[in-house]
């Protein structure tokens, strides 16, 4: 065979299929792939670049060849679609994989690592707990409203509708209805607990991770959004500026703009986790922090050095295009004016109520506060 330099592997669960190519871009091989068959093929490569779209399993795959001396980039797939140049399959995919990932402007999505994924596995299924969570009280709540009994909105009002249920001496319910609602009232208690267990879990990986405990620093930061960031960027060195970072985190308005108009929708929803609650609570943590001590105090030099690729350096970017978190997720950097770019932006912040309390103020972090 053939030395081929690129490869376009198109990963499925069972089904694999690679498509190879020369330094000339003649094609060497396009060949089907069992999934049992994968690693032996490859192992009888010579060391060449391989294109993965960063998709399900994509994570392991690439450390597996990596590990046989292989160059692997990963892509997100909506950058590789504009190059299949055929109807949809197996061969047509791994051809654009093999066409984009020679591209000079691609871009390319960082291998996690086993740590990594073993602490975005903690994340993710804590937000499809409190996901079945709220499911189940408001299950109880609009069974509970057909008897009219009603509770406040909030956590405590649910607790009152679950005492309800379990009060035998209550007469507001049938037996049946108890019944039934008492074993709703069961999931909740377990989901509560298993919650609570992965919240240990988080702070454990916390604190014995040394990046998560500096960039914990900031003030807004704490153990949860300090560990699902750490795990979800990895080396923050691979994005060229902060506004890269807000970006690959979602933070960024969606833009739909021609012929010289802009139009800005809101943010891009692109983050590659649960972010928006974490967002949300970094929020309040900064109004409420602020409210409550005054003018927030610049982070330590060990939170600069923890997010180094976090930092705001440009002073004529429009406010509109960073997220209300950006100040709880890193120091700014620039100079101390009470008209900059992201003053501008607080003050916006303050007006609409979008990242403060009810009786909070949002005051920025860093040198320029």
């Amino acid at each position: 065979m053939t030395h081929s330099v690129t490869v376009g592997l198109d990963i499925a669960k069972n089904v694999f299929h690679a498509h190879g190519v020369d330094g000339n871009g003649e094609v060497i091989f396009s060949r089907k792939l069992r999934r049992a068959k994968v690693t032996g093929f490859f192992a009888s490569l010579a060391p060449c670049l391989i294109g993965i779209e960063a998709c399900g399993t994509s994570h392991h795959w690439a450390r597996v060849l990596t590990e046989m001396g292989h160059e692997v980039k990963l892509m997100p797939p909506r950058y590789v679609k504009p190059y299949v140049k055929s109807q949809k399959n197996d061969a047509a995919d791994a051809e654009a994989i093999c066409e984009a990932v020679t591209r000079p402007t691609m871009r390319f999505v960082e291998i996690k690592s086993i740590e990594q994924q073993s602490v975005l596995v903690m994340h993710r299924t804590r937000a499809m707990l409190i996901r079945h969570r709220t499911r189940v009280g408001n299950s109880i709540r609009a069974h509970l409203s057909e008897f009219g009994i009603t509770a406040p909105i909030g956590r405590n009002g649910l607790h009152r509708l679950i005492e309800i249920i379990e009060d035998r001496e209550d007469v507001s319910i049938t037996d049946i209805t108890r019944h039934c609602l008492a074993h709703l009232a069961d999931q909740y208690h377990l989901l509560q607990r298993q919650i609570l267990d992965l919240d240990r879990q988080i702070n454990k990986s916390h604190r014995a991770s040394e990046m998560s405990r500096r960039l914990a620093t900031i003030p807004g930061i704490g153990p949860l959004a300090a560990s699902a960031l750490v795990a979800t960027i990895g080396d923050a060195s691979a994005f060229r500026s902060g506004r890269s970072l807000a970006a690959f985190l979602g933070l960024v308005p969606r833009q739909s703009s021609s012929g010289g108009k802009s139009q800005r929708a809101t943010q891009s929803l692109r983050a590659p986790f649960d972010a928006a609650s974490i967002r949300r609570e970094n929020c309040d943590a900064v109004a409420i922090l602020s409210t409550n001590n005054g003018p927030l105090p610049s982070p330590s030099s060990d939170a600069r050095k923890a997010a180094p690729a976090c930092t705001m350096r440009r002073s004529n970017v429009d406010p509109r295009s960073q997220s209300p978190s950006i100040a709880a997720v890193a120091p700014i950097s620039r100079p101390s004016t009470s008209d900059s770019p992201a003053h501008r932006w607080a003050r916006s912040i303050r007006s609409n109520g979008s990242c403060a309390s009810s009786s909070g103020t949002v005051r920025m972090v860093g040198p320029s506060a």
